[in-house]
């Protein structure tokens, strides 16, 4: 009797979790054949047979291997996890103990405790094995650094955002679109992926399309585009998809900052009383922290009127959020002559910095070599280099 191989079985059903954790569909026989090196599809077809007899994945009848029942009810989890949040809420029981630590981490962040939300964070640093758990860690670091001030967890999580490669397509444009977002809360121009400002989103994700529309809007503004903001309306309605208050909140008070530049006051008030309610509701002052100086005239008098003690908390924690931006600021972009680079030239220039080719580059980045090259004549002219080698000595000063 020929031996079944467990170890191999025991693989491929740890790729058809992961497959579906990651991306919320199930894989095809094809697609598992090739990530886990099956010979034939019949030596496939008889280790999801054993699996099938076990009661842990079932056949869908279109060549597609699908999860139990029980394994479905999972909430999804993802390499770049947007927000935790995106996931829990009604479904926080499901998660594990900890994905719970996690949405306590930036749930601490939203209530502005963000001591409790950097020791939440570290202690998932220093026990979790768990990659999605870690870099959703490094992610809420990076995020409450903007009012502690602290440039390491910005850097660091940068560092972990380049190296990273990316499975697929949608997690590469994710992996972007968190990039992009997180330097645009450092007020930088042109930081929107071409891809987004074509409105090309069909390789992304659904659970993505919030935080893309989120960064469509923010990167309006810093811009100063002279554009009617119900250009970003239906944007917006892709908040509802993910059930996500916290996207919600944001969308309502970047809308409302549009508005306010636009003078439409009508439109602001209706989207800031929303994200007022939305998040008094969940006791969260950090969104309204962040547009207290830029929406403080329509701002005050709405909360002075129903919520005085909210805005003393307000009070306090605005001048923590102008020090830790300074800070940020300053360590980041100051005088650094890479300020001007785009993310992922940033990106190309690493791969250069650790002695890859341009074909080699263009394969990790699913692009053509012709567009690295373009990237790479972009970074000179703004570095001011003549050729790689001079690039490779400013990058090992200034990186």
């Amino acid at each position: 009797m020929k031996k079944v191989n467990e170890s191999r079985i025991s693989d491929t059903y740890s790729y058809i979790e992961d497959c579906y954790m990651r991306t919320g569909a199930y894989p095809t026989y094809r697609e598992i054949q090739e990530a886990m090196g099956y010979s034939t599809l019949s030596l496939l077809s008889a280790d999801i047979s054993k699996l099938k007899s076990r009661g842990l994945l079932v056949d869908d009848g279109h060549r597609h291997v699908r999860l139990s029942k029980e394994k479905e009810n999972h909430s999804y989890r993802y390499d770049f996890p947007l927000l935790i949040m995106c996931d829990a809420g009604i479904n926080y029981s499901r998660l594990n103990d900890e994905e719970k630590t996690l949405y306590d981490a930036q749930d601490a962040y939203l209530k502005g405790d963000y001591e409790l939300a950097k020791s939440l964070s570290e202690s998932l640093l220093s026990s979790s094995r768990d990659q999605s758990v870690i870099f959703g860690a490094r992610f809420t670091l990076c995020w409450s650094a903007i009012y502690t001030g602290e440039a390491s967890y910005w850097k660091d999580f940068f560092r972990s955002m380049i190296s990273y490669q990316p499975k697929t397509t949608s997690e590469k444009l994710e992996k972007e679109l968190m990039a992009h977002f997180l330097t645009s809360l450092l007020k930088v121009k042109g930081n929107c992926p071409k891809w987004l400002e074509e409105g090309r989103f069909y390789n992304l994700r659904k659970e993505a399309y919030p935080f893309a529309g989120l960064l469509f809007i923010a990167n309006g503004i810093n811009n100063g585009e002279d554009k009617t903001p119900n250009v970003y309306e239906p944007l917006c309605s892709f908040a509802s998809i993910s059930n996500n208050d916290a996207v919600q909140v944001y969308e309502d008070l970047y809308l409302a900052i549009a508005y306010r530049y636009a003078e439409h006051g009508d439109y602001l008030s209706a989207h800031l009383n929303n994200a007022i309610k939305t998040c008094l509701r969940h006791g969260w002052l950090t969104p309204l922290v962040e547009v207290s100086k830029t929406l403080g005239s329509v701002l005050r008098p709405i909360l002075d009127k129903e919520y005085g003690n909210i805005s003393s908390k307000i009070d306090e924690l605005a001048p923590v959020l102008a020090d830790g931006y300074n800070k940020i600021y300053s360590s980041m972009v100051g005088d650094n002559p890479l300020r001007d680079l785009t993310f992922r030239e940033v990106e190309v220039m690493n791969f250069i910095h650790v002695g890859l080719t341009n074909k080699e580059i263009a394969d990790k980045l699913f692009l053509s070599t012709e567009t690295v090259k373009y990237y790479l004549s972009s970074i000179y002219t703004k570095l001011g280099v003549s050729g790689r080698k001079e690039l490779k000595e400013k990058i090992v000063k200034f990186m």
